[in-house]
């Protein structure tokens, strides 16, 4: 008892000396030491009842907590925590909603300042004032204290010695002249009542707003949904107006219903797109920019932005490949921009300027994007941005009261769908045929097919026997075992539970702003039999603070540390050994409760050993802005970050358990791996700018350096013999096997860096905002290359006309308010190719790795240098753009085409075939061209109807080809060592095969095929032509079935069979919103896409090796001419008959499968409690929302696949961890 006893009084001894020093600091440092005092002890109260009540919701929880923590039970640990968090948190967060809400009054001292002084006093308290007269003295005093006034006492002291008249609704105040008395009317007149909502031009109420009769004082201002109401004698004009939008008129009769949309103001009209190094008016745009906000990726229930964005932006290519915690989707712009080796065509990715990493942000944090697209948009980033720039701007604060907002979502996760597994009768009945048809004896012996189908049929429970020859343990599972097991359902759960917190806060006057953050994602996977566990933490910080009038400084930080637990075994090899290690008779469990002794794979994974790996990045921004005239803004932008990844790896000894549940050594390896990587980034830009204006020429320059440094070092070291499973670290290894041999510690490490340099230039010019022209310049250096190679010029130019603009085009403004041509050249380079140092020789030099033993140890071994071409040089990148942007109906209606096509030039391709006498590897050279090619369609429409329904409609489509132009395959061969090759004139994914006649239904059939190719019948591919196999064709009619020489020119029976490249790639996003309610239905996916399932999970079969089989329902529809186990005959089937070969499963037009889908990506509903509920509790927007992602798909696609994965999966087996199904809630509250 006193061991428990001493913590809990120490603890309240601490908090009664606070609360003491809390409230002696208060009375001294303060001239209003009583309320300060006051104030003081009722948040103490305040607080009390906080920890009380958490105290009292959490006991239980402990108690069960302690339990789970004792027995030593994760997964109780885990359940235990998320159910104490799912209802203490609610609880929490209603009670300090609650006990906030007392603070209604305001408290306010007036010390000899002016009315004016006294205005902004109370804006920065979040009040709002319309003033519609001007005879009030701004100048004159106030001199007064309130303690826990209402608004209205505090207001009406302010003008009491002014002729006004006040109207006080929620927090906005209307000043009126009181010369002509401001007549509020009341709801009794209902016979002149006017009644009538305020809504934007998106549908969503506009509270606040101001309604007056013209040439009057007589008015009202709207509620808190936009309602409002006014008694009018006789027809009159009203006069809305509200701050941000532009004043309407409208025509009202006394009784009239009216519904009032209000279009934003000109200057709000004139949207500003993020571009490199700064913004220009989207109207005045030359370039491909497409752009996002926060609203179409904010609480959708995703691991990161990049799944958000997918389908949101035409031309912006991601494919979600995995479902694997850690696995990042695949993206790019505008398709394939190179084939070199180790080069990339991954887009820039800045972060408010500097360079980051798209996954680990806070899509919470992001205030917009921006997505430049062609060369003369991103030419400005130089070498760094050859295929395009994502600009992502993080929010700030700004000249308004404090706001906190916080939101969150709970996350209930499952896969988007399974492969329905074979039972292991029918899975046998598949094997023993390919076995009989391949001319083997059966696999599975009688007795084992006899066990089997009891099992099933319930006629037996055990699931193996013991094993005949050695009775201690159990008979071997793949020949013996008798189970019935569906691996994905053993290794993988139905559901997983998620959630993801967001709190953020921000404000600020005239003089700073600051925006502060912090979010955490707790992702859990869907293993069933161990965890799998990913986690983000997102601290950041923003302020600005204007220094002098024409100095400004900005600085941020965002910290992000991700980490990511799970099973060693959970990696690409899992996946791989899926087709001969899960056969469904192999039992998981034994009849004793233990893993079986024949599945190692379960053994592995579920007692292994574990993969922690934690990354952290700190980003250090600062921003000095310079303005000492009125058109000139200089800029310095310091960046500095850093990023330390750690993994640690054990693994562990596995142990299985014989017949009589004694326990034996499975697998003996152990070790500790930690492998290190820091990295520092250091990014310097200066720029400045300068807007002229001629009369209706407008001319804005820029020009500026950058620089950028990029240094990291490498470093790991594994040992083996864990001493202890709990204390698995390097210091606790032995350095010897489980048999005693010694083995020496690996060590490893390196470190290498890279540095940029560049100068940059843009000029703008538009004439009366009809001509427009752009050019940029841009000149780099890279350490990649040689001095003589090392800096190049690189320039774009762009220029557009806004025809709507043009005198002759006012009498059609009416219907086409926008109508804009643009096009676009420029030139860039790559450097970003995965060889830091291409053009220098390296020699390797490796520890204790040689295949021999000196004094009894392995030798240290050195490599010679291959050959490299020093001469090396930047791979080019062309690129020509036409858009036309299109307006109608007040913009109801828009548009935007592109047509597009990017010449890459100069790529590193591989090296001319040289005799072998050479001795070395010929160097690589500059000699691979290519071209890619298509376009990007945006159509929206959106529109209020009068009941007050919001709706709109975006659909986006983009489509491209890539087209090889020089390649060093001079005989244009069509394959290398199995693998389809390039060749000038192909385009990248084509494959070629033959094409299918049929199967076989007798072998009359098949002998009669042969006789009509008499020179070599099919033998190119196999031996044994019988009923149930496939007929090729001969196309070339030479008798005999084959490739050829293989050549373009010279290919036999090869066709082209399609291409594996993803085109017509789309999103539609339908969204309405009505009196609080909003829903988002969002579709995306891809038109056209040819597959070839070459994997074992498509036809159960394909090796000499039985091992690599697997059984889904769908291969049972595979040729048969007589029954089999449970099968009737089946003539007419989709799948030749099953062998221990390939010879039926060569590429051919029967399989080729349609990968194109469409899948409902997010279906949301929200509401928003309306304001006149929730301003009593100071909360400015409460919005409840429910979610779900990937809910369905709609493909041709073999049932084997998911058409977004398939990517992702195992290039043996097929399978792949699966994409997840997510379903979540959660709300957003802005106090």
């Amino acid at each position: 008892m006193i061991v428990f006893f001493i913590p809990i009084l120490l603890t309240g001894i601490l908090q009664q000396f606070f609360n003491t020093v809390d409230v002696i600091l208060a009375g001294k440092l303060t001239s209003s030491g009583n309320s300060t005092v006051a104030a003081v002890s009722t948040a103490t109260i305040i607080t009390r009842l906080l920890i009380s009540f958490f105290i009292g919701c959490s006991s239980g929880s402990v108690v069960t907590l302690a339990h789970a923590i004792g027995s030593k039970n994760k997964k109780s640990i885990t359940e235990t925590i998320h159910t104490a968090m799912k209802k203490i948190l609610p609880l929490l967060l209603f009670l300090f909603t609650a006990l906030v809400s007392n603070a209604q009054n305001l408290t306010i001292n007036f010390s000899d300042c002016t009315i004016e002084e006294a205005m902004s006093q109370l804006k920065n308290e979040g009040i709002s004032f319309i003033l519609k007269s001007d005879s009030i003295d701004m100048d004159a005093k106030v001199n007064a204290n309130f303690t826990e006034a209402s608004l209205e006492t505090i207001v009406r002291k302010i003008f009491d010695k002014q002729n006004v008249s006040l109207i006080i609704r929620d927090s906005v105040v209307v000043v009126s002249a009181k010369s002509e008395p401001v007549q509020t009317m009341k709801k009794e007149q209902e016979v002149r009542k006017t009644e009538g909502k305020i809504v934007d031009s998106e549908g969503i109420p506009v509270s606040g707003a101001s309604i007056f009769i013209q040439d009057t004082n007589v008015g009202t201002i709207s509620g808190s949904e936009g309602d409002f109401s006014i008694s009018l004698e006789k027809e009159s004009t009203l006069v809305v107006s509200c701050l941000s939008y532009a004043t309407k008129h409208i025509k009202a009769t006394p009784g009239q219903k009216l519904t009032v949309v209000l279009e934003d103001s000109a200057e709000f009209l004139e949207e500003v797109v993020l571009v490199g190094y700064g913004t220009q008016k989207k109207v005045n745009l030359t370039g491909a920019v497409a752009t996002i906000s926060t609203d179409a990726i904010a609480q959708r229930p995703v691991e990161n932005v990049t799944q958000a964005l997918q389908g949101l932006i035409p031309g912006l290519n991601i494919a979600q490949s995995s479902g694997l915690l850690d696995a990042n989707p695949m993206i790019n712009i505008r398709g394939i921009g190179t084939i070199a080796e180790g080069s990339s065509a991954a887009p820039l990715v800045l972060i408010d300027g500097t360079e980051g990493n798209i996954n680990t942000i806070n899509p919470q944090d992001i205030e917009n994007i921006s997505v430049l697209k062609d060369a003369a948009s991103s030419s400005i980033y130089g070498s760094r941005a050859p295929f395009g720039v994502i600009l992502i701007t993080t929010k700030s604060g700004g000249d308004s009261k404090t706001t906190v907002n916080y939101n969150n979502n709970f996350r209930w996760a499952g896969p988007t769908f399974w492969p329905r597994i074979l039972n292991s009768y029918d899975f046998v009945t598949l094997a023993n045929d390919a076995c009989r048809n391949s001319n083997v004896a059966d696999f599975f012996n009688p007795d084992q097919v006899d066990r089997i189908k009891k099992y099933i049929d319930g006629e037996i429970t055990t699931v193996s026997i013991q094993n005949p020859d050695n009775p201690k343990y159990w008979a071997d599972g793949y020949l013996q075992g008798n189970a019935n097991v569906n691996c994905f359902k053993e290794y993988f759960k139905d559901n997983s539970f998620s959630q993801e917190h967001n709190v953020s806060m921000s404000g600020g006057n005239k003089k700073y702003s600051f925006y502060m953050s912090m979010g955490f994602l707790d992702q859990h996977g869907l293993l069933s039999v161990t965890d799998d566990i990913y986690q983000r933490f997102t601290p950041s910080a923003k302020i600005t603070a204007s220094l002098t009038d024409w100095m400004k400084a900005t600085y941020s930080l965002r910290y992000n540390r991700t980490s990511y637990d799970r099973p060693i075994y959970l990696n690409q090899s899992l996946f791989a050994d899926w087709a001969r290690q899960s056969w469904p008779e192999v039992p998981s469990y034994d009849d004793n409760g233990y893993i079986y002794m024949d599945n190692e794979q379960l053994q592995l994974m579920v007692n292994g050993g574990r993969s922690k790996e934690v990354t952290d990045n700190l980003n250090n921004h600062f921003i000095l802005t310079l303005q000492p005239f009125k058109n000139w803004v200089t800029n310095a932008e310091l960046n500095y970050n850093t990023q330390v990844y750690t993994q640690n790896v054990v693994r562990l000894m596995t142990y299985a358990h014989d017949y009589n549940g004694d326990a034996f050594v499975r697998n003996s390896e152990s070790y500790v791996q930690n492998n290190n990587v820091k990295s520092n980034h250091l990014n310097l830009n200066v720029y400045s700018t300068y807007d002229l204006q001629l009369q209706k020429h407008n001319f804005k320059f820029m020009a500026g350096f950058q620089y950028e440094d990029y240094a990291t070092e490498n470093s790991g070291i594994k040992n083996v013999g864990v001493i202890n499973a709990d204390l698995a670290v390097i210091d606790l290894t032995t350095g010897y096997t489980y048999d005693g041999k010694p083995v020496a510690p690996s060590i490893w490490g390196n470190n290498a860096s890279w540095a940029t340099a560049g100068y940059f230039a843009r000029l703008n010019y538009d004439f009366d905002e009809r001509y427009l022209f752009e050019a940029n310049l841009r000149y780099d250096g890279s350490s990649r290359f040689r001095a003589e190679n090392r800096w190049a010029w690189f320039p774009s130019v762009s220029a557009g006309w806004n025809i709507a603009n043009e005198p002759f085009w006012e009498s059609l403004s009416g219907y086409v308010n926008t109508l804009k041509l643009r096009m676009s050249y420029g030139s860039l380079g790559n450097q970003n190719i995965g060889n830091w140092y291409p053009t220098y020789q390296k020699m390797g030099v490796y520890i204790n790795n040689g295949a021999w033993l000196q004094n009894g140890k392995a030798t240290n071994t050195a490599y010679s240098p291959e050959l490299i071409s020093s001469s090396l040089t930047w791979e080019t990148i062309r690129s020509y753009n036409l858009g036309l942007d299109l307006g109608a109906f007040n913009n109801r209606l828009t548009s935007s085409v592109e047509l597009y096509s990017r010449y890459t030039t100069n790529m590193i391709g591989p090296a001319q075939e040289l005799p072998s006498v050479l001795g070395a590897s010929v160097p690589r050279t500059n000699n691979t061209d290519l071209k890619t090619y298509g376009f990007d369609l945006e159509l929206q429409w959106k529109d209020n109807l009068d009941c007050g329904l919001f709706y709109g409609i975006r659909f986006i489509l983009s489509d491209n080809q890539t087209e090889i132009l020089s390649y060093p395959n001079d005989t244009k061969l069509l394959m290398t060592n199995g693998i389809y090759s390039y060749y000038q004139g192909s385009h990248v994914g084509d494959f070629w095969g033959l094409k299918t006649l049929g199967i076989a239904q007798t072998d009359q059939e098949m002998k009669a095929h042969l006789a009509t190719i008499p020179h070599g019948g099919q033998s190119w591919l196999g031996t044994d032509w019988r009923a149930g196999d496939i007929m090729y064709a001969d196309l070339d009619g030479n008798g005999v079935i084959s490739m050829e020489s293989g050549t373009l020119e010279d290919h036999g029976d090869l066709i082209k069979l399609g291409n594996d490249q993803p085109r017509y790639q789309f999103g539609l996003d339908l969204n309405a919103s009505w009196k609080g309610f909003d829903m988002r239905v969002f579709f995306q996916g891809v038109g056209k896409r040819d597959f070839w399932p070459g994997y074992i999970a498509f036809w159960a079969s394909s090796n000499p090796n039985i091992w690599y089989m697997l059984g889904f329902e769908e291969h049972l529809d595979y040729f048969r001419n007589t029954p089999s186990g449970n099968l009737d005959v089946n003539l007419d089937s989709y799948y030749p008959r099953p062998l221990l070969n390939a010879k039926n499963q060569y590429m051919q037009t029967k399989y080729v499968q349609d990968a194109s889908y469409i899948r409902l990506k997010n279906l949301t509903f929200g509401y928003t409690i309306p304001q006149k509920y929730t301003q009593r509790f100071k909360v400015s927007n409460l919005r409840l929302f429910f979610s779900g992602e990937n809910l369905w798909t709609g493909t041709r696609l073999s049932t084997v696949f998911d058409p977004e994965g398939i990517n992702g999966n195992d290039k043996i087996s097929g399978i792949g961890y699966p994409i997840m199904k997510t379903w979540s809630c959660g709300l957003t509250i802005t106090l």
